[in-house]
């Protein structure tokens, strides 16, 4: 008996490990050598949330100052531009139409500036355009290929109809009329 005695091992209790308390242990910052060699914690930067705020404040206001600056620029262009073309008389030189006693030669309706429109000629107005192209036309020396059909949304060509003018204006594309005409200025020649 003395060998199953000897043959038997004791029995291990197991071990329960329980923590200290219950609160949560922080884990250890590592440290860092600074440039004289010593060990020292990494800073926090605290700092960080009032820069990006500062910042966010920044492009705010820089933001705005751009669209008032925007908004104030147009203004005063926009003032400028019609104190221009009211100083040199535009808006004030466009007469649409005249009364039939006023019409003799040397008469001119339309916008003043001959330079607004490329295109020119003259002609006898005659009333009646080409298959819905242009409201009346202008008969030129040459025969009916010379005839230049015109159109206008400033005068009021009805007046001048038998009349020698001269017309300054804009070449439209015509589908069927040789040379098509938005007049913006007219001059009674005869």
């Amino acid at each position: 008996m003395t060998d199953q005695v000897n043959n038997v091992k004791p029995v291990e209790t197991p071990v329960i490990l329980k923590p200290l308390d219950d609160k949560v242990i922080n884990p250890i910052k590592p440290q860092v050598k600074n440039d004289i060699g010593v060990n020292t914690k990494p800073v926090e930067k605290k700092g960080n949330i009032n820069m990006q705020k500062n910042n966010k404040i920044a492009i705010m206001i820089s933001a705005f100052l751009v669209i008032i600056l925007g908004v104030g620029t147009g203004y005063f262009l926009n003032i400028q531009t019609k104190g221009n073309s009211n100083s040199s008389g535009s808006d004030k030189n466009i007469q649409r139409e005249v009364a039939s006693s006023e019409i003799k030669k040397g008469v001119i309706v339309g916008v003043a500036d001959e330079s607004t429109f490329k295109d020119s000629d003259e002609g006898t107005l005659e009333q009646g355009g080409i298959d819905g192209e242009g409201s009346h036309h202008l008969v030129r020396p040459g025969g009916d290929s010379q005839t230049i059909y015109i159109t206008s949304s400033i005068i009021d060509l009805d007046q001048f109809v038998g009349h020698k003018v001269k017309v300054w204006g804009e070449t439209l594309a015509g589908q069927h009329a040789g040379w098509l005409m938005d007049v913006g200025k007219l001059e009674v020649l005869e």
